[in-house]
């Protein structure tokens, strides 16, 4: 160390080289420390801060979709084939997964149904907000129901998810009966036993119709009996009474009548004259005990 110091201070030419190099190190050393630290740019008090699409929410907009529904389907009119085309091309552009409920709305009722089985109506008056292309404007005939339940067939098919949208669709319109006319309820129900011929949707959405009010004031029986003239036209009435019993509906079959006393009377006679004795023989039998 002693020698090294000396040929410095001697001015040894080599060493002067060591010593440069050294300096030449600690200051690249320093210049690679300031360039890996980043500064951190300014920013003003309420500055928008700016992010990646994919994190950002899609505002809900049902009467944006309501409105590009209702377009397609006046411009298709009566012709359910385009209608069907028009809603299978609009599934790339729309959520039906989000907006399955709207959908499921204009369809039947040709708009958003508010509390209680109303169309909402639009803010603005000018405003298109429901169309005729749905099941309640179609002619009350099960010919023509059954195309307009073809319709929905094939979305569900189409789009499985869709499936306990529809669900849910019916379970909370049939609570809105009586808000619907009588022709509205009748075509309700020729489209609810097509569907529940078909395995669209469940017998479970049944129950709904029992409710208080609906039963009190005869709407839950006419519903219910129009539902199973059409569905034992569709399947025959063991396939019918399964379907029941598997929704824990055949021991309710009563509470469709608001008069405990005469229940039981007024059902047979109620049936009969809807030409169901079908339905009476197998309630008959499965009350009779078994030996």
């Amino acid at each position: 160390m002693h020698a090294l110091y000396s040929r410095l201070i001697a001015g040894d030419s080599g060493c002067y080289c060591i010593e440069r190099s050294f300096r030449l190190e600690g200051l690249l050393k320093k210049a690679c420390f300031c360039m890996s630290q980043k500064t951190e740019k300014p920013t003003l008090s309420g500055q928008r801060i700016k992010t990646r699409k994919r994190d950002e929410k899609e505002k809900y907009d049902p009467t944006g979709f309501r409105d590009f529904i209702i377009q397609g389907l006046n411009e298709s009119g009566p012709d359910l084939e385009l209608v069907s085309k028009f809603l299978d091309t609009s599934s790339s552009k729309l959520d039906y997964r989000r907006y399955g409920e709207t959908l499921f709305d204009i369809l039947l009722a040709g708009g958003i149904l508010a509390p209680g089985g109303t169309l909402a109506a639009d803010v603005d008056p000018l405003k298109t907000s429901r169309t005729d292309v749905c099941i309640f404007s179609a002619a009350d005939d099960l010919d023509t129901l059954k195309n307009y339940a073809q319709v929905i067939t094939k979305l569900i098919r189409r789009y499985k998810y869709l499936e306990k949208t529809l669900e849910d669709e019916f379970k909370k319109v049939l609570v809105f009966l009586k808000g619907f006319s009588p022709v509205q309820r009748s075509k309700l129900a020729k489209v609810t036993a097509v569907m529940l011929a078909g395995g669209q949707i469940p017998p479970t959405v049944l129950s709904k119709v029992l409710q208080d009010h609906l039963v009190k004031d005869g709407i839950a029986l006419d519903f219910i009996m129009d539902v199973f003239k059409i569905w034992l036209r569709e399947k025959d009435s063991a396939t019918v009474w399964t379907a029941l019993r598997k929704a824990g509906l055949d021991s309710r079959l009563m509470d469709f009548f608001s008069n405990e006393q005469t229940k039981h009377r007024k059902f047979d006679c109620h049936l009969q004259i809807e030409w169901l004795e079908s339905i009476i023989g197998l309630f008959e039998s499965s009350r009779k005990p078994k030996c």
